[in-house]
């Protein structure tokens, strides 16, 4: 299955947005606590809490999408790698405890765990809902280690020149972080040319001729059946009758003649006919 260019990088952009809304909803938290108005497990309309997890539900589903439609577009490429328990590994880490965070939320505010615990106090109620959040936390991420473990295994990127590798090469490659670095900036140029592209009123992606679809249709051009334009395609000629008799004869020489009005016949028929 061809995929275009234009396809993964809109997949990227849609899956690192969530990079970038986070880290711009905690500094708004962060300030709205300062301020007294965030209001954490409240969603009443007058405090800042339930705006930000609405950002922060819509961001995270944005990049799920991009990813399940990324790995639908590029199954069979993506199959030797195994993608789905990392990707199950990834999500349970970074988006399912986001998502626990909010089901602890909302059961303090419909008074779930007030009723659970016989609490009235409110600060009380949110102090065992940060606690049980932090329980959980503890105990999934002990099994998401060991998924990890078997997911994210070492094995293929074992270099066969180098078996057994150094302690401390190893702990300094685990720090190279070249590659975060080469993919962040390839991702600014792609989207300041997307920018610039739209500003002068131009396409986003150009591919090399012969793979977009303008360049195949310009190079073999296909004729476009409607049913309201005529048919212009050119039509074969048709076969020439050939009958069986001597080449040279009367009949012979006017069917050849009669298949083309330009040509003029060899022999005048009405000359050598006693009748004429």
């Amino acid at each position: 299955m061809y995929v275009s260019s234009e396809f993964v990088h809109n997949c990227k952009h849609g899956i690192l947005q969530y990079t970038l809304v986070r880290p711009i909803t905690t500094v708004i938290s962060v300030i709205c606590e300062l301020c007294g108005v965030y209001g954490e497990s409240d969603f009443s309309p007058n405090v800042a809490f339930p705006y930000m997890i609405a950002i922060n539900n819509l961001s995270q589903f944005v990049a799920m999408y991009c990813l399940v439609l990324f790995y639908r577009a590029n199954r069979a490429e993506l199959k030797p790698m195994k993608p789905i328990g990392k990707f199950l590994c990834i999500k349970a880490v970074v988006f399912f405890s986001f998502f626990q965070g909010v089901i602890i939320n909302i059961l303090v505010y419909c008074g779930v765990i007030s009723t659970i615990f016989d609490i009235s106090d409110s600060d009380k109620i949110k102090i065992i809902s940060s606690k049980l959040q932090d329980f959980l936390i503890c105990i999934e991420m002990f099994l998401a280690a060991i998924a990890h473990h078997y997911s994210f295994s070492y094995k293929p990127f074992v270099s066969p020149m180098d078996s057994s590798p150094s302690c401390l090469g190893s702990f300094l490659a685990m720090w190279d972080v070249s590659d975060v670095k080469r993919d962040i900036s390839e991702h600014l140029g792609v989207v300041g040319s997307s920018f610039s592209r739209r500003l002068r009123g131009k396409s986003m992606y150009h591919m090399a001729r012969g793979y977009d679809e303008n360049s195949r249709l310009m190079s073999d051009p296909q004729p476009v059946a409607s049913s309201s334009a005529p048919n212009l395609t050119a039509e074969d000629p048709p076969p020439v009758e050939i009958r069986p008799s001597t080449y040279g004869s009367i009949d012979t020489t006017a069917t050849l003649g009669s298949t083309n009005s330009e040509t003029e016949p060899l022999i005048d028929t009405k000359r050598d006919d006693p009748a004429a």
